[in-house]
């Protein structure tokens, strides 16, 4: 038979497993969040250099034509 103390430490062993697994979990998803803010920053960097080349090089053709 477990003695109270055995009990408890069996106990606080689960209760440990299960936030550590909570903080894996909660870690994870910031990180999964991290990346995909920065997958989005780099998506609108290159859009916006993109438009940003489109529009150069309408003015030089514009001014070609002058």
């Amino acid at each position: 038979m477990m003695t109270p103390a055995a009990m408890a430490r069996g106990q606080l062993r689960q209760v440990g497993a299960t936030v550590g697994h909570e903080v894996v979990l909660a870690t994870r998803e910031r990180f999964e969040q991290a990346v995909t803010r920065a997958r989005a920053q780099e998506t609108a960097a290159a859009l916006a250099h993109e438009d940003g080349t489109r529009q150069v090089l309408a003015a030089v053709e514009r001014l070609g034509r002058r």
